[in-house]
């Protein structure tokens, strides 16, 4: 579903990654520690040149596919994010609905 241009370089002239991030919380919702590392970081990585994509809930958000800081994010409806979880199996679960919510909205069905 990222459709970066092919073999782009970075700013460092290596090929540029096809970078994707999956956040339970993202800028302009409420965030906390995990929000603002992770809009740091895919920031940092789109001014290299790398085409980066953050996915995240659509809590608090207006825009569902918006550009910003050169980070592609792309907002999906999901439940809502596991509060403290006990185990990794928690947030591991959080992050696979995501990714089938992301590809869903994309036109692409991921269990076939």
């Amino acid at each position: 579903y990222c459709r970066a241009p092919v073999q782009p370089m970075s700013a460092h002239g290596n090929p540029a990654m096809r970078i994707l991030h999956l956040s339970s919380e993202y800028p302009p919702q409420p965030v906390y520690g995990l929000g603002r590392y992770v809009r740091e970081l895919a920031e940092a990585q789109a001014a290299l040149g790398h085409y980066v994509v953050v996915a995240t809930n659509s809590f608090g958000g207006q825009e569902f596919e918006t550009l910003k800081g050169g980070v592609h994010v792309r907002r999906v409806h999901v439940p809502p994010p596991p509060q403290a979880p006990s185990t990794s199996n928690m947030l591991l679960h959080f992050n696979l609905q995501l990714m089938e919510r992301l590809m869903e909205s994309r036109g692409r069905n991921p269990k076939k």
